[in-house]
């Protein structure tokens, strides 16, 4: 079972995240803090495979929060899902930015909630589609830098790496058949390839994947 604590400054919430991981046949609570001070004890004295971090400790103790936890884990660093409501879209852009797996709204379902948490404790990135927007739209404008291109880059065909730079540019799928010249099964065919070699389980993870690693530029007829 998932090791979940739960970080929560608002106690009916926490408590209401409390019971849907009791309840849960995949995840398990493995503590629960309402600041920063009883989050890091927690995560310094139990081993935790997600936090789930309310934002509104990060608008309180800022966004090094969350290099705290990584640094007072354990073992192997939790991976961090913010939880947000709001005009918390900002903090998440940071807190992504710093390296959390991702955000779910507070008033999220429960099968989405628990989903969510599976996900990213599987190393996937977890993101509603608003932040998707944002961070395509930072990305653009030079404020999220571009990494070294990730190796499984390497494992996509020319044809591929066309569709997933199309995806990356809001390109539906019968877009793209136009553009290509080609049936949009052909381009499901291409898109799940291609999502299967570099990993990630949704469009939006493939977006920010293509943003990340540059894959955003000028399309050319080789590409």
């Amino acid at each position: 079972m998932i090791a979940v604590v739960v970080a929560e400054s608002r106690e009916l919430t926490r408590a209401g995240f409390c019971t849907v991981l009791a309840k849960s046949r995949r995840c398990r609570l493995a503590g629960e803090a309402d600041d920063a001070l009883s989050l890091m004890t927690v995560v310094r004295g139990r081993e935790a495979q997600v936090v789930l971090l309310d934002a509104a400790l990060l608008r309180r103790h800022g966004i090094l929060l969350i290099d705290q936890v990584f640094a007072r884990s354990r073992r192997n660093s939790p991976r961090i899902m913010v939880t947000s409501t709001p005009g918390d879209e900002d903090l998440v852009l940071d807190a992504v930015c710093a390296g959390a797996a991702g955000s779910v709204s507070k008033d999220v379902e429960v099968g989405e909630l628990i989903e969510g948490i599976i996900q990213v404790a599987g190393g996937k990135l977890r993101l509603p589609q608003w932040a998707v927007r944002r961070l395509v739209a930072a990305h653009r404008c030079g404020v999220l830098p571009v990494g070294d291109p990730a190796p499984a880059l390497t494992r996509l065909t020319p044809r591929e790496t066309q569709v997933v730079r199309l995806v990356a540019a809001g390109r539906s799928n019968a877009d793209i058949a136009q553009i290509l010249v080609v049936s949009e099964s052909t381009v499901k065919t291409h898109l799940h390839r291609a999502m299967r070699k570099l990993d990630v389980s949704s469009r939006s993870e493939m977006v920010i994947f293509a943003y990340r690693n540059g894959l955003t530029g000028p399309l050319s007829a080789t590409d």
